[in-house]
């Protein structure tokens, strides 16, 4: 199992990492994010607020509609650059520290890659208003960053079922990863 990294070992990594650069179409991630963008657009109305905690350097703001207020947050300021000079220039990429800061307002939230790379996941995930939709994409491996995976669906559901509703688990195998979909619950533990 990896350790949770400080933004100085992302801000290295993203410039120098194949998966993200280029077209999104040609990312390994490609799936993850269609997938993922299939149940936002299930859950978000039209002019909704999109908030997409953990964006790294903003690849998931390609796929959402220009219906949406995209809004990405991440503690790498490089992967923040990134986003702002190579991806979809309507949206907005801002500085955000999940282990410090409140989580922003907006009508779904998405966690692509991203909970699993920090200790603070259950604490982002209580500071998600109340009825919120919630998804995440959440990876079958390990890796030198993240702090968890996931080998089942029970696993998911045993570690986040208490603080969300979770409506839907999809399992993309070959992508090693699951998407959860589901609404923040008012449950604090």
């Amino acid at each position: 199992m990896g350790q949770e990294m400080p933004a100085e070992w992302y801000d290295e990594r993203f410039p120098e990492s194949k998966s993200y650069q280029g077209p999104v179409q040609a990312s390994p991630f490609h799936g993850v994010w269609m997938a993922t963008m299939v149940e936002v657009i299930r859950a978000l109305r039209a002019g909704g607020v999109l908030i997409d905690i953990g964006c790294g350097p903003g690849q998931l703001s390609e796929y959402a509609p220009p219906c949406y207020d995209y809004r990405g947050y991440d503690f790498s300021a490089v992967a923040l650059e990134m986003a702002r000079r190579e991806r979809n220039p309507d949206c907005t990429f801002q500085l955000w520290d999940a282990n410090t800061d409140p989580v922003p307002v907006g009508d779904v939230y998405v966690a692509t890659e991203f909970l699993e790379h920090i200790e603070a996941d259950l604490r982002v995930l209580r500071g998600i208003p109340k009825d919120s939709p919630v998804i995440a994409s959440l990876p079958m491996r390990d890796s030198k960053g993240h702090v968890r995976f996931f080998e089942t669906e029970e696993s998911i559901r045993t570690r986040y079922g208490k603080l969300l509703r979770i409506d839907r688990v999809i399992s993309l195998l070959p992508l090693n990863s699951f998407v959860l979909s589901g609404v923040r619950t008012g449950a604090t533990q």
